[in-house]
Protein backbone atom coordinates (compact mmCIF):
# COMPACT_ATOMS: atom_id res chain seq x y z
CA UNK A 1 0.00 0.00 0.00
CA UNK A 2 1.13 3.55 -1.03
CA UNK A 3 -0.52 6.59 1.59
CA UNK A 4 -0.18 9.98 -0.11
CA UNK A 5 1.60 12.78 1.24
CA UNK A 6 -1.25 15.23 0.87
CA UNK A 7 1.41 18.30 1.77
CA UNK A 8 3.45 17.73 -1.18
CA UNK A 9 1.63 15.78 -3.43
CA UNK A 10 4.61 13.38 -3.41
CA UNK A 11 4.39 9.39 -2.66
CA UNK A 12 4.99 7.82 0.87
CA UNK A 13 5.32 4.28 1.33
CA UNK A 14 3.41 3.02 4.07
CA UNK A 15 2.81 0.03 5.81
CA UNK A 16 0.39 -2.52 3.71
CA UNK A 17 -3.41 -2.94 4.90
CA UNK A 18 -5.33 -5.17 3.01
CA UNK A 19 -7.97 -4.40 5.01
CA UNK A 20 -8.93 -0.89 2.14
CA UNK A 21 -11.36 -1.50 -0.82
CA UNK A 22 -10.05 -1.09 -4.72
CA UNK A 23 -10.82 1.48 -6.42
CA UNK A 24 -12.85 0.18 -8.36
CA UNK A 25 -14.89 -0.53 -5.14
CA UNK A 26 -15.56 3.05 -4.22
CA UNK A 27 -16.01 4.12 -7.32
CA UNK A 28 -19.39 1.48 -7.62
CA UNK A 29 -20.34 2.91 -4.07
CA UNK A 30 -20.14 6.56 -4.98
CA UNK A 31 -21.08 6.58 -8.52
CA UNK A 32 -24.29 4.54 -6.90
CA UNK A 33 -25.14 7.30 -4.13
CA UNK A 34 -24.89 9.76 -7.27
CA UNK A 35 -27.67 8.06 -9.18
CA UNK A 36 -29.91 8.08 -6.15
CA UNK A 37 -29.65 11.59 -5.80
CA UNK A 38 -29.85 12.14 -9.53
CA UNK A 39 -33.27 10.42 -9.25
CA UNK A 40 -34.64 12.78 -6.44
CA UNK A 41 -33.44 16.33 -8.23
CA UNK A 42 -35.63 18.99 -8.61
CA UNK A 43 -37.81 18.13 -5.80
CA UNK A 44 -37.14 21.78 -3.86
CA UNK A 45 -35.37 22.30 -1.23
CA UNK A 46 -37.14 20.91 1.72
CA UNK A 47 -34.46 21.09 4.10
CA UNK A 48 -34.48 20.98 8.19
CA UNK A 49 -31.11 22.29 10.21
CA UNK A 50 -28.84 18.90 10.94
CA UNK A 51 -25.39 19.44 8.99
CA UNK A 52 -22.72 20.79 9.47
CA UNK A 53 -22.66 24.10 11.56
CA UNK A 54 -26.64 23.96 11.49
CA UNK A 55 -26.82 23.57 7.64
CA UNK A 56 -30.13 22.29 6.23
CA UNK A 57 -30.39 18.93 5.07
CA UNK A 58 -32.68 16.98 2.63
CA UNK A 59 -34.19 14.07 1.96
CA UNK A 60 -32.02 13.73 -0.59
CA UNK A 61 -29.09 14.02 1.82
CA UNK A 62 -30.58 11.38 4.08
CA UNK A 63 -31.32 8.79 1.25
CA UNK A 64 -27.42 9.10 -0.10
CA UNK A 65 -26.28 9.17 3.25
CA UNK A 66 -27.77 6.01 4.33
CA UNK A 67 -26.52 3.98 1.45
CA UNK A 68 -22.95 5.09 1.52
CA UNK A 69 -22.75 4.41 4.79
CA UNK A 70 -24.40 0.81 4.59
CA UNK A 71 -21.93 0.31 1.46
CA UNK A 72 -19.16 2.05 3.26
CA UNK A 73 -19.31 -0.81 5.70
CA UNK A 74 -19.67 -3.74 3.40
CA UNK A 75 -16.65 -2.94 1.60
CA UNK A 76 -14.30 -2.20 4.85
CA UNK A 77 -12.39 -1.18 6.61
CA UNK A 78 -13.60 -0.53 10.41
CA UNK A 79 -13.87 3.05 10.30
CA UNK A 80 -15.80 5.85 11.66
CA UNK A 81 -17.79 7.98 9.61
CA UNK A 82 -18.37 11.38 9.41
CA UNK A 83 -20.56 12.84 7.10
CA UNK A 84 -22.40 16.19 6.17
CA UNK A 85 -25.87 15.16 7.36
CA UNK A 86 -25.32 13.18 10.13
CA UNK A 87 -21.77 14.32 11.60
CA UNK A 88 -20.29 10.97 13.33
CA UNK A 89 -21.36 7.73 12.31
CA UNK A 90 -20.41 4.50 13.65
CA UNK A 91 -18.41 6.80 16.46
CA UNK A 92 -17.19 3.62 18.45
CA UNK A 93 -14.96 2.42 15.67
CA UNK A 94 -11.30 2.99 17.10
CA UNK A 95 -9.59 2.30 14.37
CA UNK A 96 -6.94 3.97 11.91
CA UNK A 97 -9.40 5.28 9.36
CA UNK A 98 -12.12 7.17 9.28
CA UNK A 99 -14.43 8.19 6.00
CA UNK A 100 -15.40 11.63 5.68
CA UNK A 101 -18.53 11.96 3.32
CA UNK A 102 -20.37 14.27 1.67
CA UNK A 103 -23.84 12.66 0.36
CA UNK A 104 -24.69 15.80 -1.76
CA UNK A 105 -22.25 18.60 -2.41
CA UNK A 106 -24.13 21.70 -4.48
CA UNK A 107 -27.63 20.30 -2.69
CA UNK A 108 -29.08 24.05 -3.86
CA UNK A 109 -28.20 23.68 -7.41
CA UNK A 110 -29.89 19.80 -6.71
CA UNK A 111 -32.98 21.18 -5.51
CA UNK A 112 -32.98 23.75 -8.31
CA UNK A 113 -33.08 20.97 -11.28
CA UNK A 114 -29.56 22.32 -11.97
CA UNK A 115 -27.03 19.90 -12.78
CA UNK A 116 -23.67 20.85 -10.14
CA UNK A 117 -23.88 18.36 -7.74
CA UNK A 118 -22.40 15.30 -6.94
CA UNK A 119 -21.06 12.67 -4.03
CA UNK A 120 -17.67 12.41 -2.27
CA UNK A 121 -16.19 10.09 -0.35
CA UNK A 122 -12.82 9.94 1.18
CA UNK A 123 -10.80 7.10 3.71
CA UNK A 124 -8.02 9.13 5.67
CA UNK A 125 -5.72 8.53 8.56
CA UNK A 126 -7.28 9.31 11.97
CA UNK A 127 -4.92 11.69 14.41
CA UNK A 128 -1.97 13.24 13.03
CA UNK A 129 -1.24 16.89 11.45
CA UNK A 130 -3.05 18.01 8.69
CA UNK A 131 -3.88 17.22 6.10
CA UNK A 132 -4.14 13.47 7.09
CA UNK A 133 -2.98 11.17 4.35
CA UNK A 134 -5.63 9.88 1.95
CA UNK A 135 -5.31 6.75 0.23
CA UNK A 136 -8.77 6.69 -1.15
CA UNK A 137 -11.48 8.87 -2.38
CA UNK A 138 -13.75 9.51 -5.31
CA UNK A 139 -16.11 11.81 -6.41
CA UNK A 140 -18.88 11.66 -8.93
CA UNK A 141 -21.17 14.36 -10.74
CA UNK A 142 -23.52 12.42 -11.87
CA UNK A 143 -25.56 14.61 -14.99
CA UNK A 144 -22.14 16.03 -15.74
CA UNK A 145 -20.65 12.36 -16.63
CA UNK A 146 -17.39 13.19 -14.75
CA UNK A 147 -16.06 10.84 -11.62
CA UNK A 148 -12.64 11.27 -10.01
CA UNK A 149 -10.63 9.04 -8.09
CA UNK A 150 -7.79 8.79 -6.09
CA UNK A 151 -6.00 5.10 -5.21
CA UNK A 152 -2.46 3.49 -4.94
CA UNK A 153 -1.43 4.24 -8.74
CA UNK A 154 -2.38 7.92 -8.41
CA UNK A 155 -5.53 9.75 -9.56
CA UNK A 156 -7.87 8.67 -12.13
CA UNK A 157 -10.45 11.03 -14.34
CA UNK A 158 -12.63 8.32 -15.19
CA UNK A 159 -13.88 10.02 -18.77
CA UNK A 160 -10.47 10.05 -20.27
CA UNK A 161 -9.53 7.02 -18.36
CA UNK A 162 -6.10 8.75 -17.82
CA UNK A 163 -4.58 10.56 -14.79
CA UNK A 164 -6.05 14.67 -14.84
CA UNK A 165 -3.27 17.19 -15.42
CA UNK A 166 -3.38 20.83 -13.79
CA UNK A 167 -3.67 23.59 -16.79
CA UNK A 168 -0.30 25.46 -17.78
CA UNK A 169 -1.64 28.59 -17.06
CA UNK A 170 1.17 31.13 -15.62
CA UNK A 171 -0.41 34.14 -14.67
CA UNK A 172 -3.16 35.37 -12.93
CA UNK A 173 -3.95 37.60 -15.68
CA UNK A 174 -6.64 35.52 -18.11
CA UNK A 175 -6.56 32.61 -15.63
CA UNK A 176 -9.92 31.71 -14.25
CA UNK A 177 -10.91 30.95 -10.89
CA UNK A 178 -14.06 29.18 -8.80
CA UNK A 179 -15.07 31.45 -6.09
CA UNK A 180 -17.36 29.20 -3.35
CA UNK A 181 -19.75 31.41 -1.72
CA UNK A 182 -20.60 30.84 1.96
CA UNK A 183 -24.18 28.46 1.47
CA UNK A 184 -25.43 30.03 4.96
CA UNK A 185 -24.81 33.71 3.41
CA UNK A 186 -22.45 34.76 6.63
CA UNK A 187 -22.77 38.41 5.87
CA UNK A 188 -19.14 39.00 6.82
CA UNK A 189 -18.07 36.12 4.02
CA UNK A 190 -20.10 37.82 1.54
CA UNK A 191 -18.44 41.05 1.75
CA UNK A 192 -14.94 39.32 1.82
CA UNK A 193 -16.17 37.47 -1.10
CA UNK A 194 -17.71 40.30 -3.02
CA UNK A 195 -14.24 42.18 -2.59
CA UNK A 196 -12.37 39.38 -3.42
CA UNK A 197 -14.47 38.91 -6.56
CA UNK A 198 -13.59 42.94 -7.85
CA UNK A 199 -9.82 42.73 -7.00
CA UNK A 200 -9.84 39.22 -9.44
CA UNK A 201 -11.30 41.44 -12.12
CA UNK A 202 -8.74 44.05 -11.61
CA UNK A 203 -6.12 41.59 -11.82
CA UNK A 204 -7.06 40.22 -14.68
CA UNK A 205 -8.67 37.24 -13.95
CA UNK A 206 -11.86 35.67 -14.78
CA UNK A 207 -14.21 33.84 -12.06
CA UNK A 208 -17.02 31.63 -11.71
CA UNK A 209 -19.37 30.77 -8.95
CA UNK A 210 -20.66 27.20 -9.71
CA UNK A 211 -22.03 26.48 -6.47
CA UNK A 212 -20.43 22.77 -5.86
CA UNK A 213 -16.67 23.14 -4.89
CA UNK A 214 -15.95 19.62 -4.88
CA UNK A 215 -16.39 19.95 -8.87
CA UNK A 216 -14.92 23.26 -9.04
CA UNK A 217 -11.86 21.24 -7.45
CA UNK A 218 -12.28 18.48 -10.01
CA UNK A 219 -12.27 21.48 -12.61
CA UNK A 220 -8.81 22.56 -11.20
CA UNK A 221 -7.55 19.18 -11.06
CA UNK A 222 -8.46 18.37 -14.72
CA UNK A 223 -6.88 21.69 -16.08
CA UNK A 224 -10.67 23.30 -16.89
CA UNK A 225 -10.10 25.79 -14.53
CA UNK A 226 -6.90 27.33 -13.06
CA UNK A 227 -7.73 27.86 -9.20
CA UNK A 228 -10.38 27.79 -6.63
CA UNK A 229 -11.10 30.03 -3.20
CA UNK A 230 -13.47 28.92 -0.71
CA UNK A 231 -12.52 31.72 1.81
CA UNK A 232 -15.42 30.13 4.74
CA UNK A 233 -15.09 26.78 5.50
CA UNK A 234 -16.90 22.78 4.02
CA UNK A 235 -14.39 20.15 4.77
CA UNK A 236 -16.64 17.43 3.66
CA UNK A 237 -17.14 18.52 -0.11
CA UNK A 238 -13.15 19.21 -0.32
CA UNK A 239 -11.75 15.78 1.52
CA UNK A 240 -11.86 13.97 -1.58
CA UNK A 241 -11.00 16.65 -4.06
CA UNK A 242 -7.93 18.56 -2.41
CA UNK A 243 -5.72 15.19 -2.55
CA UNK A 244 -6.55 15.00 -5.99
CA UNK A 245 -5.68 18.46 -6.95
CA UNK A 246 -2.06 17.86 -5.38
CA UNK A 247 -1.68 14.27 -7.53
CA UNK A 248 -2.66 16.29 -10.54
CA UNK A 249 -0.01 18.44 -9.92
CA UNK A 250 -1.72 21.54 -8.16
CA UNK A 251 -0.86 23.14 -5.22
CA UNK A 252 -3.33 23.26 -2.08
CA UNK A 253 -2.89 25.54 1.18
CA UNK A 254 -4.68 27.75 3.36
CA UNK A 255 -5.40 31.51 2.50
CA UNK A 256 -1.82 32.49 4.41
CA UNK A 257 0.13 30.13 2.43
CA UNK A 258 -0.19 26.87 5.02
CA UNK A 259 -0.92 23.67 4.76
CA UNK A 260 -4.27 22.47 4.79
CA UNK A 261 -6.49 19.24 4.29
CA UNK A 262 -9.64 21.65 4.84
CA UNK A 263 -10.39 21.62 8.47
CA UNK A 264 -9.74 24.84 9.21
CA UNK A 265 -11.30 28.38 7.26
CA UNK A 266 -10.12 28.91 3.71
CA UNK A 267 -8.53 26.90 0.86
CA UNK A 268 -6.78 28.26 -2.12
CA UNK A 269 -6.12 25.39 -4.97
CA UNK A 270 -4.34 26.40 -8.31
CA UNK A 271 -2.28 24.85 -10.87
CA UNK A 272 0.82 25.90 -9.04
CA UNK A 273 1.77 28.35 -11.08
CA UNK A 274 -0.58 31.23 -10.16
CA UNK A 275 -0.74 30.00 -6.55
CA UNK A 276 1.46 32.75 -5.05
CA UNK A 277 -0.30 36.15 -6.81
CA UNK A 278 -3.99 34.62 -6.19
CA UNK A 279 -2.57 34.29 -2.40
CA UNK A 280 -1.03 37.93 -3.14
CA UNK A 281 -5.15 38.78 -4.04
CA UNK A 282 -7.04 36.81 -1.41
CA UNK A 283 -4.71 37.82 1.76
CA UNK A 284 -5.80 41.40 -0.04
CA UNK A 285 -9.59 41.10 1.41
CA UNK A 286 -8.78 39.87 4.55
CA UNK A 287 -7.21 36.62 6.55
CA UNK A 288 -9.72 33.96 7.38
CA UNK A 289 -10.68 33.85 11.20
CA UNK A 290 -10.48 30.50 13.37
CA UNK A 291 -14.79 30.81 13.14
CA UNK A 292 -15.35 31.76 10.01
Amino acid sequence: MTVRDDASGSAAAGPPDPSLPSRDELVAVVREAAQRVRDMRGRGLHARPGGEGGDPVTGADRASERLLAGRLREIGPPARILSEAAGEVDADQLGRWEWVVDPLDGRVNHAGGRPWYGVSVALRERGGAAPAPTPLAAACWPEMGFAVSLADGGALDHRTGAPPRVSGRDALRGAVVAVAVDPRLDPGLLRRTTRLVAHLLEAGAGFRVIGCASYELALVAAGRLDGFVLLGRDPFATAAVLPIVRDAGGRVTGTGGEPTGGERPGIVATNGRIHEELLEVVGSVGAAGPDA
